[in-house]
């Protein structure tokens, strides 16, 4: 399941759970309402009432709006409790505007909540004995609640982990050729429906295989997670990095004309010039093969996009056929 998927499902259930408040209590209302001084009371479940359809059903896109709720909520049977006493059926409700915290809000807000609750309640009674049966009646549904609260932030974690597996390369941290592609797509729509212009640079260590063969694959690693820390630097916040298999790497321009794409291979090559990597005592100075391609003037497609680049990185690799690692 997405995280769009997931975060529907879960505004499916809160609107589940709110319409099942309202119901229980308009029934609880109905049951007990009497002839005086419930007009107030009325006024606050009616005003809850059209509260609920405007934040929950409308999609709950806004950030303050489910905690709004929830407060009303509270509120509303905080009222209820003070006008026809403490009632199971009644106090028990409050579990549901919690749950909802507990299903999408931070942890602090359900803490708040809480105690927002057990104190508005608690001056709702009338005395000590009944706050104090009031707070145990809370602790196993707070006990529940946080369980569930402890299971939500568990699978979120999770998601965040198998999430970043998907678009990042683990050998060196940076985005994958998945991810690149995605971010190259959305450039690429919004170049085409403004008008501008987008660059891709492809980039890729010279001699991996040699490195690998002398001094081992842990060696070739290291030099590959030294390049993509390089390439890191000379970068705008704006561009993309990403590893596309091997040692080659492309990095994504927007904005950024055939001009500009050039003057970043130049300030690529800069720093690689300098850059050098200790492998079992032998210090090699790394190097690498550059192309690039320009929207629109290169290539119309993002895929010719790419094409286009590493044709241009072949050819530099051809006009600098001699150049490899060197060690000392």
């Amino acid at each position: 399941m997405t995280e769009n998927e997931d975060i529907l499902t879960t505004s499916r259930q809160i609107r589940w759970l709110y319409a099942l408040f309202v119901a229980l209590l308009g029934a609880f209302l109905f049951l007990r309402l009497d002839t005086g001084g419930s007009g107030k009371l009325v006024a606050a479940f009616f005003a809850f009432g059209l509260l609920t359809v405007a934040l929950v059903w409308r999609g709950d896109k806004d950030n303050w709006s489910l905690p709004l709720l929830n407060f009303a909520a509270v509120c509303v049977i905080s009222l209820s409790v003070w006008r026809y006493g403490a009632a199971a059926g009644l106090n028990g409700l409050v579990v549901l505007p919690l749950l909802a915290v507990a299903l999408r809000q931070p942890p602090v807000f359900f803490v708040a909540l809480l105690l927002f609750a057990l104190l508005s309640q608690g001056m709702a009674v009338p005395d000590w004995s009944s706050r104090y049966q009031l707070v145990q009646f809370f602790l196993p549904g707070v006990a529940a609640l946080a369980i569930v609260m402890f299971q939500r932030k568990q699978k979120d974690s999770l998601d965040k982990r198998v999430a970043k597996l998907e678009i990042l390369d683990m050998l060196t941290g940076v985005h994958n050729i998945r991810a690149f592609n995605n971010f190259l797509q959305h450039t690429h729509r919004l170049a085409k429906r403004h008008g501008n212009v987008y660059s891709v640079v492809a980039v890729d260590l010279v001699g991996l295989n040699s490195i690998n063969q002398k001094f081992g694959r842990e060696a070739g690693n290291g030099c590959l997670q030294c390049l993509a820390e390089a390439l890191q630097e000379v970068m705008r916040t704006t561009d993309v990095l990403a590893r596309a298999g091997g040692g080659e790497f492309l990095i994504l321009l927007p904005a950024t004309d055939h001009t500009g794409a050039g003057l970043s291979i130049q300030r690529i090559r800069e720093r690689i010039a300098s850059l050098t990597y200790d492998a079992k005592g032998s210090v090699m100075h790394l190097a690498v093969h550059a192309g690039m391609a320009t929207y629109p003037t290169d290539q119309q497609e993002p895929a010719e996009i790419i094409d286009h680049a590493d044709r241009q990185l072949e050819l530099d690799r051809n006009l600098r056929h001699k150049s490899q690692p060197t060690w000392v």
